[in-house]
């Protein structure tokens, strides 16, 4: 597994760390490979245009890795026609998207 994380925060004070970490060691617990880390910290998710999201999104579409993994699906949008487009799109590029915790 070529594995990317992507984070997210709403508030300026709030880290994305802990949510990496949490990513991380299910990606190294499965035998993969973190290949890319993505996050928009102290962003909303109801913001379209966001540096991470954009910079996966490229990343995905060059087939840098073939497995996102994130702590919930509310760390991509809170709409969930959104979120089932994203999921959409990227399954038509292969990859396969993990969540390793519902908030």
């Amino acid at each position: 597994m070529k594995a990317a994380i992507y984070a997210r925060t709403a508030h300026h004070d709030s880290s994305t760390k802990e949510q990496i970490e949490l990513c991380r060691e299910y990606i190294l617990e499965k035998g993969g490979e973190v290949v890319g880390i993505y996050d928009d910290p102290g962003t909303s998710a109801h913001q379209l245009l966001r540096d991470g999201l954009s910079l996966l999104l490229d990343d995905a579409r060059k087939g840098k890795f073939d497995t996102l993994v994130l702590t919930s699906y509310d760390r991509l949008f809170r709409d969930s026609l959104k979120i089932e487009d994203f999921i959409d799109e990227l399954e038509q590029l292969g990859i396969s998207i993990i969540t390793v915790k519902q908030l």
